[in-house]
């Protein structure tokens, strides 16, 4: 009995210690200890993101994205600051349903847009349902002409909370087309900046759609432009 639980410990060990690469294009190697501590998640270090506050992440970020299903799987961003200087969104996410967008927390968790474009995007050609982003903390550097922190076009029946957006000129979420519907935006902090620019650089916009529910915001303004909301 004590040889074959010494064995299957040197076995364990051994396979800890091996390396993971996840299938696709652009897929790098891991250790199998970093994989497990992500299971069953699609982790955006697997596909290169460094999450160091120095690469420019974005490009890891979107191979980790084609990974996803079209329907359901989780995006995961574990701890550390992921960035990107493009004018392109540092997430990018179009016509994948039930898809989870979800990180360690707002203090562990940092997606930073350097550049122009926004922070998140979330898209339906139609429409998209059922996204859950939680734990992740969006910021900006306050770039004159950039985009907003988060930004969904047609999504209902999806859930935004646990989060914090802050420093984008152009307003920190807008939730945006016809088909918005029943969405929940709850237990986030929110600030714009004291360049924030006119009618997008309200915190939440909602300029389409209906039955939304905003719950439990905390809200910074900064500058004469700034709102607290627009419908």
């Amino acid at each position: 009995m004590n040889i074959s639980v010494r064995s299957n410990v040197r076995t364990a060990q051994a396979a800890a210690t091996g390396s993971y690469t996840a299938s696709g294009s652009g897929a790098t190697s891991r250790t199998v200890t970093s994989k497990l501590a992500d299971w069953p998640r699609v982790s955006v270090k697997d596909y290169g993101a460094l999450g160091n506050g120095n690469a420019d992440d974005r490009a890891a970020i979107a191979l980790a994205v084609d990974a996803l299903p079209t329907g359901g799987g989780t995006l995961y961003f574990p701890c550390g600051t992921y960035r990107t200087s493009s004018a392109s969104a540092l997430v990018s996410i179009t016509d994948k349903n039930g898809v989870q967008i979800i990180g360690e927390g707002e203090t562990n968790t940092i997606l930073k847009q350097e550049g122009e474009g926004r922070g998140i995007e979330l898209l339906g050609t139609s429409e998209i349902t059922n996204i859950h982003l939680a734990g992740l903390n969006v910021q900006s550097t306050g770039t004159t002409g950039q985009g907003c922190g988060i930004y969904t076009l047609r999504m209902k029946d999806s859930v935004i909370e646990r989060f914090s957006v802050s420093g984008f000129v152009c307003g920190a979420i807008v939730v945006d087309g016809l088909q918005n519907l029943n969405n929940t935006i709850r237990d986030g902090r929110l600030s714009s900046p004291d360049n924030a620019l006119s009618y997008h650089a309200s915190c939440i916009c909602v300029p389409l759609g209906k039955s939304n529910r905003i719950e439990r915001i905390y809200i910074n303004i900064g500058g004469n432009n700034a709102t607290h909301f627009r419908y």
